[in-house]
């Protein structure tokens, strides 16, 4: 919940930011979450009021920062004013707030890489021991649905089991297939509701794009829905100018016909 405009008037408004811009206004002053941190608990942040977008009256953002240090820091907006929080474990979705999340945590305590091995179960003096007939058996029990509270399980538990990467390539290979672990699919999910003329339409939520960020290199890699190929931009190689790029693109855009590239097999 954020502030309504009407009730920011004379020298409130010195200093508010609405809620569609409040990244681009951190971006913008910060240069790391300590200093961000900092202006929260000094309570020097400016207050945050509603504004519609993508046909909402009011969006639901939660938002969370990171820096080139690693540090992260959610910072939400709810009924009982702003918080903030740093976020120990690198994931964050949508509501419910970043509390419930971690409160939510704690029904999973079991998630671990390796496998179980089995169970040996002993009744008047009989033995029977029954083994896993399947990999993935550490990850049992791992909530595969839609919802938010289950994408931030399933995105905290493989930030944390993942292991290291050895450099940033290898962790952005890593993180796209994460990101494809919490895709939509177009169809799959579906709401209906009626506009203010009494008609009835049908909204479908999918996964518009993924971005994933190379902090380091100060790079972003991303993919729309339709062309599935990865694409880099760099902050380095931006132009001096105001420019737009379409993150979506044609399927064949993405698509590489390799059949040039098939060789005959060598004679034995």
């Amino acid at each position: 919940e954020f502030k309504d405009p009407a009730s920011l008037k004379g020298k409130k408004c010195d200093k508010i930011v609405p809620q569609t811009k409040l990244s681009t206004y951190v971006l913008a002053k910060y240069s790391t979450v300590k200093q961000l941190k900092k202006d929260l608990k000094n309570k020097v942040f400016p207050k945050v009021w509603t504004q519609g977008d993508l046909g909402l009256e009011s969006v639901p953002f939660h938002y969370v920062f990171h820096d080139v240090t690693g540090q992260s820091l959610v910072l939400e907006y709810t009924k009982n004013g702003m918080k903030y929080f740093d976020n120990t474990i690198g994931a964050m979705t949508n509501s419910p707030d970043f509390e419930w999340h971690m409160t939510n945590l704690m029904n999973y305590p079991t998630m671990q890489r390796t496998e179980f091995t089995g169970y040996k179960y002993h009744h008047k003096g009989q033995k029977q021991e029954l083994k896993p007939q399947w990999v993935g058996t550490g990850f049992s029990g791992i909530p595969g649905d839609y919802s938010s509270p289950s994408r931030f399980v399933k995105a905290a538990t493989m930030a944390t089991h993942s292991g290291k990467t050895k450099d940033a390539e290898q962790a952005v290979t890593r993180m796209v297939h994460m990101m494809n672990a919490a895709d939509i699919p177009k169809g799959i999910m579906s709401a209906h509701y009626v506009d203010e003329n009494g008609d009835k339409h049908e909204h479908t939520d999918y996964t518009w794009f993924i971005s994933v960020y190379d902090l380091s290199a100060k790079c972003v890699y991303y993919r729309g829905y339709t062309d599935l190929s990865v694409k880099r931009i760099c902050m380095d190689d931006i132009p001096n100018f105001d420019a737009e790029i379409d993150v979506e693109r044609a399927f064949e855009e993405g698509v590489v016909d390799m059949a040039s590239e098939l060789k005959r097999p060598a004679k034995q």
